[in-house]
């Protein structure tokens, strides 16, 4: 994937784009322990960073609470910021963000969207904290088109199961993680105890 001409002149190093993406400390912390990861979650990584690397812009993984996606995804953030950038968001905060800058800060929704494409990767966190308002929704499903039309990755992330998530995603984002990206699927038990 190409870099946006924005992301060609990002000077900062590794460490500074995964420090600006909006991961919380916990997973940026963790990212620099060795990995302790069985062959199967190594597996999946790999394939979910191959996916999202090989014209897969869409990947979904979902799971039960505590079954490391948002860990795996921070290995994805700081796997893209040694060359490119990304941004690291719930879905709640993204939606405020939304709110915050288009609605209340007087920037037009085309400038928030714009923001929101510009990184090569952007991953989306805990899609079930949604209130399922129409206006969510559709702020989701914008972004995640006009990312679809630019070849930019997306990871969604949710504790649902597979019939649910494809429920809330909806028919035209299911076709989208369908062509060439993928759901994957987290589960066992809590790894926080």
């Amino acid at each position: 994937m190409e870099p946006s001409k924005s992301q060609s002149w990002d000077r900062r190093t590794p460490r500074q784009r995964v420090s600006a993406s909006g991961l919380p400390r916990r997973h940026r912390d963790r990212l620099y322990e060795p990995l302790e990861w069985s062959d199967e979650d190594r597996t999946r990584a790999y394939t979910v960073w191959f996916r999202l690397c090989t014209g897969g812009p869409v990947v979904a993984l979902r799971g039960p609470v505590g079954t490391g996606k948002t860990q795996l995804a921070a290995q994805m953030v700081a796997w893209a910021c040694d060359e490119y950038t990304a941004i690291y968001r719930t879905f709640a905060d993204l939606c405020a963000q939304w709110k915050a800058r288009a609605f209340d800060g007087g920037e037009s929704e085309g400038d928030v969207v714009r923001s929101l494409v510009a990184p090569w990767l952007l991953v989306i966190d805990d899609l079930q904290t949604s209130y399922g308002s129409e206006t969510e929704y559709r702020i989701l499903e914008r972004v995640i088109d006009k990312r679809y039309g630019e070849k930019r990755p997306t990871l969604l992330i949710a504790n649902f199961t597979d019939k649910a998530l494809a429920e809330f995603l909806g028919p035209r984002v299911c076709d989208r993680i369908r062509e060439g990206g993928g759901m994957y699927s987290m589960e066992g038990r809590s790894r926080r105890g």
